[in-house]
């Protein structure tokens, strides 16, 4: 199985106020799909736009290459060596800030995408539970 290919939706609410600090009012959404028809969703609630570029942006040499680019031919069921490449590769423009939510975004497909691959919850992919009871 590999990643064919890799979207982004930007949502914002109708009534967007600019000057608000109000991380609710925008998102991201990105979805990455494989060659077997699977998809696992991600999200980020950093600037939507610039996120989308990160992601879509072709990139200009080894060390400042576009997250979709990365994504592409990978193996969902590697997550970490995914996560891995996406940050050396992206030493220029994804290691802070916006860049490093667009990879975290990925990295949240990515692992959906595997727990949906693997017919298991995330959690459980993660090493699962470490308590029984947790007091809210």
């Amino acid at each position: 199985m590999t990643i064919t290919d890799v979207t982004c939706t930007v949502l914002v609410v109708p009534d967007c106020n600019a000057n608000a600090c109000d991380s609710a009012q925008d998102t991201v959404v990105v979805e990455v799909q494989t060659d077997e028809g699977l998809s696992g969703i991600g999200e980020t609630d950093a600037n939507p736009w610039v996120i989308k570029a990160i992601i879509e942006a072709p990139g200009s040499h080894i060390m400042s290459l576009g997250l979709k680019e990365l994504m592409v031919g990978q193996d969902p069921t590697e997550p970490s060596a995914i996560w891995e490449r996406l940050y050396k590769f992206t030493a220029m423009t994804g290691r802070r800030g916006a860049g490093i939510c667009a990879i975290g975004a990925l990295d949240m497909a990515v692992w959906d995408l595997y727990g949906k691959a693997a017919g298991r919850p995330v959690w459980q992919l993660l090493g699962g539970a470490q308590k029984e009871f947790v007091t809210p």
